[in-house]
């Protein structure tokens, strides 16, 4: 037979109800003015770090409890909280007075109700202990005056003294000279303090009735201090604490309530009757000893977690045969009413102690605790193990993070009232959810909902974003130019910093871009002095080139047909070839090995110029003729392999041709070979003719003999 005794262990219980919805947490400012005093010490910091979850019971208890430690003054400029005097001066008198106004924990109560947002309708500001009106001095919980919608609780309805309440984190609790069982029998004499209730912890007997209750409290005014206590309430208890003061009773303020913090504990409930034993029980109270057994084992490495089947099989029965050496229960393996009651009551303590209603074992939910109808599954679950929904008969609606990737069996086995699944992403998305067949009929069946989210991508073009909305798993597309103004460099986009992907995220995709010299490239050409009836010779040029390995130009000399006859072209570079087969136009191409950079020569061209011009007053004919990059290119090739068409600049050149008579000496109207020699006169000065000397040369003694030789 196993040992009966009954099992004292800490547990945490909230069973009030909060606030209808969750609202975001956020840092505590000061809803009243502080002293200068006050700010510049430590607890006006500790306030500060308060993060307010709008959550009025979390938020109060959060206040209070940042103040833990601080002392009153024995004067007015010791507020600070360090001072451990006992003139009852505090910042909590400030609230409501200036200075010393005497006993001060019911300005603590109503300065941290302050601080935590809590309307005066819900708790009215008080400077006494009184739940009563008290000439405008108590909190109005009771009497005439009450506050609309709270409540009052005495001691005599705690469950050890025959009632059903649990005083609540965030419950006011009256201290008083005596206590009764009709709470509201006593008047404004007998309260003598106030404080703010933590919470409850609960002890349960082998029987499952709670046994003791230890109620732990946050209080001003104690021992001239702000301290944190606890009072251990069993059957046999009057409710006496210290000389002369009792527990009269507990004000339950009208917070706004919240489904979705109804309860933050885990309970087994009571001894089912039969013993359960290895290889022969099965059902509901094995699954809820494995799921006692196997949150137990996270934060205890004596515990080997069992799997959590419903089958009593022998992973359960070492798991429990730990438990019960741990606890120093008689080690059979078997669950009697005694194992049973220490591990319901390790359940709820280990369960109760977090408001979270979701235990995870890494991205494994593992336990939902909560009892609401309204749940979303944290962003971090990627995987929820076999009855990690077990009870939770009230969830009607579940919300589903695409981040969850699995399913086990029976995880939702008992949520027969489960009628919607929101999940936030894409049904292809939701389609790759590994979801078991095996007991989970309530999730299959349930309505679903796709709320796939929408991400911002940004697109930045050299500094230039253009953002746009892209639904999760979907390709983003640009809708802007890549094209960027050339300054100094020609930028070439050759794609983005990486490659699209579909949407998981908010994301920023950067523009990529080969750049080159913005060098334009000129077509050009030089000729030496051509006169009428010779042969005009120039050379081809691309200037400051990045280095090409190809190209292709026009030269228009349609406009010199009737002054001009192409004759050849001679190539710089091997492989550039002229096609002269369009009447007053020659193509230019090169296809082959990466040139150099810089000035190309590309070769020379000639042509035969006729003797018939039209000169102006000065002897010289002005022809034109056009570079053209019309049907042309000039292209480079980067290191990557990637090919890049560059600009090419047309560019008009005027090419002087002179008249030949102007090496008429004789003035006879021809050249001779007399011309020849009236030149040699000019330049030894024995010249008749009046010519000079000057702007001459040898040189021109040869172009004279070219020009007869060419006649």
């Amino acid at each position: 037979m196993q040992k009966t005794f009954k099992l004292f262990i800490t547990l945490l219980l909230l069973v009030s109800t909060l606030l209808m919805t969750v609202l975001p947490s956020f840092a505590l400012s000061p809803s009243v003015s502080v002293s200068s005093l006050y700010a510049a010490g430590p607890y006006y910091t500790k306030l500060l770090s308060v993060e307010l979850t709008g959550d009025m019971r979390k938020d109060i208890v959060a206040v209070a409890k940042s103040q833990v430690g601080y002392t009153e003054g024995n004067s007015s400029s010791q507020v600070a909280g360090t001072s451990y005097g006992s003139g009852n001066y505090t910042e909590y008198n400030n609230y409501m007075f200036s200075g010393n106004a005497g006993g001060w924990c019911g300005m603590f109560v109503s300065w941290c109700a302050a601080m935590a947002r809590i309307p005066s309708t819900i708790i009215k500001p008080a400077t006494s202990a009184k739940p009563q009106y008290y000439s405008g001095y108590g909190f109005n919980f009771v009497g005439d005056n009450a506050l609309e919608g709270s409540s009052f609780k005495g001691f005599y309805d705690l469950p050890v003294k025959g009632g059903s309440y649990i005083p609540a984190p965030g419950d006011i609790i009256f201290f008083g000279y005596s206590n009764a069982k009709n709470v509201f029998s006593l008047g404004t004499s007998t309260y003598k303090h106030v404080g703010i209730v933590d919470y409850s912890e609960l002890v349960y007997g082998n029987d499952g009735s709670i046994s003791k209750i230890i109620i732990h409290t946050l209080e001003g005014n104690v021992s001239n201090m702000v301290k944190a206590k606890s009072y251990t309430m069993t059957a046999s208890s009057s409710g006496y604490i210290y000389t002369d003061t009792y527990i009269t009773g507990f004000a339950i303020p009208a917070y706004e309530t919240s489904d979705s913090l109804s309860g933050n504990c885990y309970d087994i409930g009571a001894y089912g009757g039969s013993l359960l034993k290895v290889n022969q029980s099965s059902g509901d109270a094995v699954i809820k000893m494995q799921l006692a057994l196997k949150v137990l084992a996270m934060t205890n490495s004596s515990i080997t977690a069992p799997s959590v089947n419903g089958t009593f099989d022998t992973a359960t029965y070492n798991a429990l045969k730990q438990y019960q050496t741990l606890k120093g229960l008689e080690v059979d393996g078997c669950c009697g009413p005694s194992s049973w009651a220490s591990l319901r009551s390790a359940m709820v303590a280990a369960t109760a102690a977090d408001t979270d209603p979701f235990i995870m074992s890494g991205s494994t939910l593992v336990l939902y605790k909560g009892k609401s109808a309204n749940v979303t599954l944290p962003a971090s679950c990627k995987s929820i193990a076999p009855y990690a929904f077990y009870g939770a008969t009230s969830l009607q609606n579940l919300t589903v993070e695409r981040t969850l990737t699995a399913i086990s069996s029976n995880v939702f086995s008992s949520c027969t009232s489960l009628s919607t699944v929101t999940y936030l992403g894409t049904a292809q998305v939701f389609s790759s959810l590994s979801v078991s067949s095996t007991g989970n009929a309530p999730f299959i069946n349930a309505k679903k909902v796709y709320k796939p989210t929408v991400y911002n991508i940004t697109f930045d073009v050299k500094g230039t974003k253009t953002t746009v909305s892209c639904v999760e798993g979907t390709l983003p597309v640009f809708t802007g130019s890549t094209n960027v103004a050339a300054d100094e460099l020609m930028y070439f986009f050759v794609g983005w910093d990486k490659p699209l992907a579909a949407a998981t995220k908010d994301t920023t995709y950067v523009a990529q871009f080969y750049t080159l010299p913005n060098s334009t490239v000129i077509l050009t050409g030089n000729a030496q002095k051509t006169f009428s009836g010779s042969d005009l010779s120039f050379d081809l040029y691309l200037k400051n080139t990045p280095g090409v390995s190809s190209f292709s130009f026009n030269l228009d000399y349609s406009l010199c047909l009737a002054e001009l006859d192409y004759k050849t072209f001679s190539p710089a570079i091997d492989g550039v070839s002229c096609d002269s087969s369009l009447e007053g136009m020659l193509k230019f191409s090169y296809d082959g090995s990466t040139l150099p950079e810089g000035d190309l020569r590309i070769g020379s061209v000639s042509f035969k110029v006729g003797k018939d011009l039209a000169f102006n007053n000065q002897q010289i004919c002005e022809l034109m003729m056009v570079f053209m990059a019309t049907d042309g290119y000039m292209r480079h090739e980067a290191e990557s392999g990637a090919v890049y068409d560059l600009p090419l600049s047309c560019d008009l050149v005027s090419l002087p041709i002179y008249d030949r008579l102007l090496n008429d000496f004789t003035s006879d109207g021809q050249l001779s070979i007399s011309d020849v020699s009236e030149l040699l006169n000019i330049l030894s000065g024995n010249a008749e003719g009046g010519y000079s000397a000057a702007g001459y040369s040898i040189s021109d003694v040869s172009t004279l003999l070219n020009l007869l030789a060419e006649a």
